[in-house]
């Protein structure tokens, strides 16, 4: 999660939210929905947050191993420079 977090943050257009849990939540300016489904086509499984009251941009991973950690990472990343 300390690795983490930062990381997201790096990203253009993600914001990452403190977090004391075992998941991170974060936004995109993107259809959460499409990030969503971006991920998904990687493999990689998220909770899709946006129909929860003033989270309409937002999604929530679960921190995992370091090497789940990376992938999520390049995935989001990737998805991320398409969208623009």
């Amino acid at each position: 999660r300390d690795m983490l977090i930062p990381a997201m943050n790096a990203i253009e257009g993600v914001t990452a939210y403190p977090s004391r849990a075992n998941f991170i939540l974060f936004e995109t300016p993107y259809d959460p929905k499409t990030v969503f489904n971006g991920l998904l086509d990687d493999g990689l499984l998220v909770r899709d947050v946006s129909s929860y009251p003033m989270l309409e941009r937002a999604l929530r991973v679960s921190v995992s191993t370091p090497e789940h950690n990376r992938r999520f990472l390049a995935s989001l990343e990737r998805i991320m420079n398409r969208e623009e």
